[in-house]
């Protein structure tokens, strides 16, 4: 892998103090309120849990990407004594947010030039282009293309290459086996997805097939998207009535289970108008169905894609059958079966 992509897989951003440099978006929103200058300057950002089949889900996490001056042309970067005045200055919003917390910022050993700063990092417009990302500890396979330049943090790697074929590859069940079978294995049958392990991976050589096969990856990236922004829309129009339905919109929605578990919430709602109950639920029996027929393309376009992977490992008939009988848990291919017997 690290000879096909050109490079290892390299790092998420490690702050060595998230509680400076990780805000919520009650934070960030406050502290462009009180400095817009600062907008820029506070990203996006994924943690391994957001890195979900094919496509992240960005769930409302930023960070405050305040580059090492060894790599980075600050206003305060050769000011020597005076940095930390330029700083405030240039930031002041950030200065208050960073001073509450300089002693443990001093302290840190993953730093910038300056104790405001992350430590210094070369790859910063890798994030930017597109990329593969994924999980340092996986418990499914569950590699993604990120196109919305999102940062990472230290529980992510990213891949600095935008190849269908490689994303294809690497969401297969081929490929899990020998992840399973060769990576270090952690808690709770997770593994481990360290860079060095991972840069060792066998790429099949391009044929005719990994065209067939990027074109079923680029066809299920296209449905998930499709059935997230689906989904999106269902959340913002039951938006009105979540106080009514007593659903925090923090911890509901952000997959479609929760949606369509809202449903059951209308038996239990007493405050609930017959309007708000009619409503709520055509939006939510609609979605349902819409659901319903997006995994039924993602399944049919899985499973069509296993098989160009085999075919591209060259894998006979009796040897499909014995990675099929002794499959690791949570094979692709089994789990896309069991969504497929569930429905």
């Amino acid at each position: 892998l690290k000879q096909y992509v050109g490079s290892a897989p390299l790092y998420g951003i490690k702050t060595g103090f998230n509680e400076a440099f990780m805000v919520d978006q009650e934070t960030r929103d406050r502290l462009v309120a009180e400095d817009p200058a600062c907008e820029p300057v506070i990203r996006r950002y994924l943690r391994g849990r957001d890195i979900q089949r094919w496509t992240p889900e960005w769930d409302g996490q930023w960070m405050i990407v305040m580059r090492s001056s060894e790599n980075h042309a600050w206003p305060w970067a050769g000011a020597g004594d005076r940095a930390e005045t330029i700083f405030r200055k240039t930031y002041p919003s950030l200065f208050a947010h960073f001073s509450r917390l300089k002693p443990a910022l001093l302290k840190r050993q993953d730093k910038g030039r300056f104790w405001w700063e992350l430590r210094a990092c070369d790859y910063y417009d890798k994030f930017d282009a597109p990329k593969i990302v994924y999980q340092v500890i996986a418990f499914h396979s569950r590699i993604a293309l990120d196109r919305d330049g999102l940062l990472g943090n230290d529980k992510t790697f990213i891949l600095p290459t935008g190849c269908m074929w490689l994303l294809a590859l690497l969401n297969s069940s081929v490929l899990w086996r020998l992840m399973w079978h060769d990576f270090p294995h952690m808690k709770d049958e997770a593994i481990s997805m360290q860079g060095f392990a991972v840069e060792n991976l066998p790429i099949p050589e391009r044929t005719p097939v990994s065209a067939e096969a990027e074109g079923f990856a680029t066809s299920l990236l296209q449905h998930v998207e499709e059935m997230r922004g689906r989904r999106m829309q269902v959340l913002m129009e039951i938006e009105p009535y979540r106080e009514e339905l007593h659903v925090d919109s923090k911890s509901s929605g952000r997959s479609a289970e929760d949606v369509t578990s809202l449903l059951s919430r209308l038996q239990g709602a007493p405050r609930v108008s017959t309007a708000t109950e009619a409503h709520v639920r055509k939006v939510l029996e609609e979605w349902r169905d819409v659901r319903c027929t997006f995994e039924a393309r993602i399944r049919e376009n899985e499973v069509k894609l296993q098989s160009a992977i085999f075919e591209a490992f060259k894998l006979s008939p009796e040897e499909i059958r014995l990675l099929r009988s002794t499959a690791p848990p949570r094979d692709p291919v089994d789990l896309i079966q069991q969504v497929s017997d569930d429905a």
